[in-house]
């Protein structure tokens, strides 16, 4: 998801800073290539959170939903495996405890 005050104020600055009349396709190819350029913006920042370890709450979550999804007798849908899954995450942290 981008930022939407990062959109509008880009948008805006392209507005002030045309000195002619803008053309509604001119105005619609600036705001694609905006639009374009924070997408890519947020996707390389994404990229570089991957390296980071997972915590041991999403490799739970991970291990679980290969479980989940190898066994042919599982009808449950992906919002049923969520809540699932966070009942036995819950369960595994007050075993630690």
């Amino acid at each position: 998801m981008i930022n939407k005050t990062e959109l509008i104020n880009r948008i805006s600055a392209y507005i002030t800073d045309q000195h002619e009349k803008i053309t509604k396709n001119d105005l619609k190819k600036a705001i694609t290539t905006i639009y374009d350029e924070l997408v890519v913006i947020k996707t390389k920042k994404t990229k570089n959170n991957i390296d980071k370890p997972l915590s041991m709450y999403n490799k739970f979550m991970k291990e679980q939903m290969e479980v989940l999804k190898n066994d042919p007798n599982n009808k449950m849908t992906s919002k049923e495996k969520m809540k699932h899954i966070g009942f036995l995450w819950k369960q595994h942290k007050e075993q630690k405890l």
